[in-house]
């Protein structure tokens, strides 16, 4: 309930590669409900091993006409190969919630965000719903809750959950994508 947000749900959390922990979560601006139409992607660091957390960062907000989108499902993941700082975050991104998704009234999105510098700043958010929608009779289509997991060889793991055709999202399925270039393109399996 601070830091200008009703609720904080949906976390998770990483070490960037400099040691720091990022603390991310859906900073729902209105109400911990579901249906709130204002959520963001946001952060917290902890330089010191989580003994202390430095001010609530905003990774991602999307706006429209009518006001925000939500966003929900902040997956991260450490490239841990190179080690060089990038982290690399996919989150989900709707305008309409999960019931008129169902009734086949829009199509979630998928945004990967990236940070070059562990979490300090991040680029700007890009859509890759298309990269990862294996069909379009899936309406619901994001990642799943916690974070992504990264091979020795580099390939980035994440899990979806996805509904297809007019099923609700108590009956979802989960498929696989992955990024073999570091977030710069995906495939869904």
């Amino acid at each position: 309930g601070g830091e200008g947000h009703a609720c904080y749900r949906i976390p998770s959390i990483v070490r960037a590669a400099n040691g720091d922990l990022l603390a991310f979560a859906e900073g729902r601006r209105d109400s911990c409900s579901d249906s709130t139409p204002t959520i963001r992607v946001v952060s917290k660091r902890s330089r010191d091993n989580g003994r202390t957390w430095e001010p609530l960062q905003i990774v991602a907000q999307h706006l429209h006409a009518a006001g925000e989108y939500a966003l929900m499902n902040p997956s991260p993941v450490v490239d841990s190969v190179r080690g060089d700082g990038r982290i690399v975050l996919l989150y989900n991104a709707s305008t309409s919630n999960e019931w008129d998704l169902a009734r086949g009234v829009g199509q979630s999105q998928t945004f990967c965000v990236i940070s070059y510098d562990h979490g300090e700043t991040w680029d700007e958010p890009r859509e890759i719903s298309a990269e990862i929608r294996g069909a379009p009779h899936w309406p619901i289509q994001r990642p799943t809750l916690g974070h992504a997991l990264q091979r020795r060889d580099g390939r980035i793991i994440h899990a979806s959950t996805i509904t297809v055709g007019v099923a609700s999202v108590f009956d979802s399925q989960n498929v696989l994508f992955w990024s073999d270039d570091l977030g710069e393109s995906w495939h869904c399996g």
